[in-house]
């Protein structure tokens, strides 16, 4: 009796231990502004974010304009977060950065594409343009 307890006790261990390495398998991979993204290549289920630097004080702000929505899924819909030196110095006006976050769902090609922009300055070009291929395997 006692040994069949220690073998569950021990199993029990085992199949955690085997979980929470499982879960670590999954990093995202981070595209900045900076760097090439003339073709991006994930693996089907792999996750990516794309970290933008944005200053919503200025009125500006990324809009997507191309989704590959058949081949990746949202994770969330774009978190600003502020420039950390600044943020804390309490700097108002200062610049951060806009992170979107999406999963490979599905093999295929297609591109993302982005604008910053005032959604309200109708006639005006954007400030800046984000794009990037992106097959999925």
């Amino acid at each position: 009796m006692k040994s069949t307890a220690v073998l569950s006790i021990t199993i029990s261990f085992l199949v955690l231990a085997a979980c929470s390495s499982m879960a670590n398998t999954h990093t995202i991979r981070t595209i900045k502004q900076t760097d090439s993204c003339t073709h991006l290549t994930l693996k089907l289920g792999e996750q990516v974010a794309f970290e933008l630097p944005s200053n919503p004080t200025t009125g500006y702000s990324w809009q997507i304009t191309q989704l590959p929505a058949d081949i990746l899924a949202p994770l969330d819909t774009g978190k600003y977060t502020a420039n950390q030196a600044q943020a804390e110095q309490k700097r108002v006006g200062s610049g951060g950065k806009t992170t979107w976050r999406y999963q490979a769902i599905k093999q295929g090609q297609d591109t993302l594409k982005m604008t910053y922009l005032r959604p309200w300055e109708k006639d005006a070009s954007p400030a800046e343009h984000f794009e990037c291929a992106i097959t999925v395997q």
